[in-house]
């Protein structure tokens, strides 16, 4: 069968095809902040940032988990827009009451037309304690994390606390506590001796859980961190703590959201913050067996993980630049305790992005650095990049110089006691970090990073295997392997099967710069062939399909979207099972599926196992839409389109987020040409009613 790898493939390029840009990480056009446990002391104000790079301004929403509508509006790039989160919100707090239960209408769900930044900073009463939670966009939808929190001194005010939010309905989670003697906090907690916990999630779920110091004490609360949360379908988390001190009298907050691991990366830098050595660290988790840890270069491995397992690095390795280089020999979960002050109760937990060439070059914008609602802290800004880089910090030079990163090729800015809002451009890349400090309290996280290596994708445009590879065409070369042997003619951004099944992966680099594809598995053996899949709209609105083939099969589920990442399920057919001849399938939409003109057949296989279709789109009557005729097309592309009046404006992105082509045509004619290279694309039509967006492939 088309393995896990292709599905989970086939299921990134259905989000492509519905968002104007590749998604950069905290930069995306869908957010999920799922809220966090308080457990002691009490929440002040705080507020949710909206930021975008775009030149026009963006529509916008925010919603609790429940779908309940919270603010709606247009951002532009001049300035935030800010939804204010005074008090102890019922939408990002979950008191102790409510740990350990699904939760429907807690966190936050935040959509945009095109790319936006989320950032949300919240600030407890008596100034003593803040928090930061930059929000990864889709590039935090996973199935798979390793717990993170702080290591507290056994006192009954600090609480380690993770929540999972579900993106999808029926997702089964499992948070495997074997062996760690473990006690979880509060009414609805499970007793000590549960090892495992489990819970359904639809979308906008959330389930809490946490423990307190006192009651567990150093080692069962150490034996906490690296434990796995798993699940059946994409989920989101933080994690971290409300309250931890290691120091008698001196608490802080600190949590992040982190990645999904495919995302995680083996080098990372890191800037000390104001702490002293004794103070600040890193926390390395292991995700994979004999996984070891290098330090600023050096051939000796500080550490050698299994996974699970994780390491703390003191601050004595940060060099006389403050700045710390660690090397992974397997992708590894990185975490940096980090003072915004040296003092015991001014730390902050930062899930740290690994850098590589493939990061992105821009930030823009950190929105309001140095406000917490109205209070205002004073902040900072750390930005990596490559040595002998250009970089322009708010259009002009940095005003500081930057220092090495022993160890390797990068190079370091720490720029202190910043205002208002912070745009950064470098001719290589940049991960850009923030902090902020006020009396006792800080906060801080990084708006950029967490881009993956060179990801493959593989349109289905008949029948149930793809013909092309392709991968994104912003690297300076290219070379296609198969089977771990190089191809010497396949040195292009797409790579034509021909039939041939097996492991591929593709070289890319950029300047000095050089990275390595996942693998991209083909068998093309499935217990069900698709003879077709096809929609129809009279007399009656309806999806059919054809099987040639079916073994083991149970069900066929179809699936509706608008937007590439809520899918509803409008019906199921219960399938032959196991045939060798044609089997044909019908199901008459209900009316209330008028809003979704994008489907997916879900075949589901006795043993729960489970494959998704190409995705079908039907244009019904009057409706707006977008086609390429033919597609893939072939340089010369030719674009139809229809609903759409006035003036309309034409964009094509790559799949980097870089606009390739702007015009504009007039809607009445209905048909366009324009030329294109080879590559992948998201093509984007404007009119006075709105946008449609579609993938774009040009062979």
């Amino acid at each position: 069968m088309i393995n896990r790898t292709l599905q989970l493939l086939s299921a990134l390029l259905v989000y492509a095809l519905f968002l104007p840009l590749s998604s950069h990480a905290q930069l995306d056009t869908v957010h999920f902040i799922p809220p966090v446990g308080h457990c002691h002391s009490s929440p002040n104000q705080g507020a949710l940032y909206i930021s975008t790079p775009s030149i026009n301004p963006v529509n916008y929403s925010i919603r609790d988990g429940a779908g309940n509508l919270l603010q709606a509006g247009t951002v532009p790039n001049a300035a935030a827009a800010i939804y204010r989160l005074n008090g102890n919100n019922p939408d990002f707090f979950v008191p102790t009451g409510l740990l350990d239960s699904v939760l429907s209408d807690k966190g936050f769900i935040i959509q945009a037309d095109e790319p936006i930044y989320a950032n949300l900073r919240y600030q407890v009463v008596g100034n003593n304690q803040s928090l930061s939670i930059t929000a990864k966009g889709t590039k935090a939808f996973g199935t798979s994390f390793r717990v993170a929190h702080v290591r507290s001194l056994p006192d009954n005010i600090s609480y380690a606390t993770m929540t999972v939010m579900g993106t999808e309905n029926n997702t089964n989670v499992v948070v495997d506590l074997t062996g760690t003697g473990i006690t979880l906090f509060g009414p609805n907690a499970p007793d000590a001796n549960a090892n495992v916990l489990a819970f359904n999630l639809n979308r906008g779920e959330t389930y809490t859980f946490a423990a307190n110091a006192l009651a567990n004490g150093t080692p069962p609360m150490d034996s906490i961190l690296g434990r796995l949360i798993t699940s059946n379908r994409p989920v989101v988390t933080v994690m971290g703590n409300w309250l931890a001190s290691w120091a008698s009298g001196n608490w802080d907050v600190g949590f992040d959201q982190p990645v999904a691991e495919n995302l995680l990366g083996t080098q990372y830098v890191l800037l000390q913050g104001a702490g002293s050595n004794d103070k600040e660290k890193a926390i390395v988790i292991g995700n994979q067996n004999n996984t070891e840890i290098f330090l600023n270069g050096s051939a000796i491995p500080f550490a050698t993980l299994d996974a699970g397992e994780f390491a703390e690095i003191p601050g004595s390795f940060y060099n006389a630049d403050s700045v710390m280089f660690i090397q992974t020999s397997q992708p590894a979960y990185v975490w940096q305790v980090m003072f915004g002050r040296n003092s015991w109760a001014n730390w902050g937990l930062n899930f740290l992005p690994p850098v590589s060439c493939l990061t992105e070059r821009f930030v823009d914008f950190i929105p309001n650095l140095n406000l917490v609602d109205t209070i205002s802290y004073t902040g900072n800004i750390n930005l990596i990049t490559y040595g002998g880089s250009t970089v322009t910090f708010n259009g002009g030079p940095v005003p500081v110089a930057p220092v090495n990163v022993p160890g390797s090729s990068f190079q370091a800015y720490r720029v202190h006691g910043l205002t208002g809002n912070i745009r950064v451009q470098s001719s290589s890349i940049a991960v850009v970090g923030m902090y902020g400090y006020r009396g006792p309290s800080s906060y801080g996280g990084y708006f950029s990073g967490f881009d993956s290596i060179p990801e493959i994708v593989a349109p289905i445009t008949g029948g149930n295997c793809p013909d092309t590879l392709f991968v994104d065409n912003t690297f300076d070369s290219y070379q296609w392997m198969v089977n771990g042997v190089v191809d010497p003619a396949a040195t292009d951004t797409f790579f034509a099967l021909n039939g041939a099944t097996g492991a591929f992966n593709v070289i890319v680099s950029k300047g000095v710069c050089e990275d390595t594809s996942g693998t991209f598995t083909i068998n093309c053996i499935l217990p069900v062939a698709l003879a077709y899949w096809e929609g129809e709209c009279s007399p009656v609105r309806e999806v059919k399909w054809g099987t040639w083939q079916e073994e083991n099969a149970d069900w066929f589920v179809v699936e509706g979207t608008e937007n590439g990442a809520e899918w509803t399920e409008w019906g199921r057919v219960k399938a032959t099972g196991n045939s060798a001849l044609l089997r044909e399938y019908r199901l008459s939409l209900p009316a209330e599926a008028h809003v979704h003109s994008n489907f997916r057949l879900r075949q589901i296989d006795v043993d729960g196992q489970q494959h998704v279709s190409a995705v079908l789109r039907m244009d019904c009557g009057a409706e707006r839409w977008v086609e390429v005729v033919p597609h893939p097309a072939q340089g010369d592309v030719r674009v139809q389109f229809s609903g759409l009046s006035g003036v309309v404006a034409v964009r094509v992105f790559g799949v980097d987020g870089r606009e390739i082509h702007h015009g504009a045509v007039d809607g009445a004619t209905g048909e366009f040409r324009m030329e294109l290279p080879r590559g992948l694309y998201v093509l984007q039509l404007q009119d006075q009613q709105g946008v449609l967006r579609r993938q774009l492939v040009v062979q």
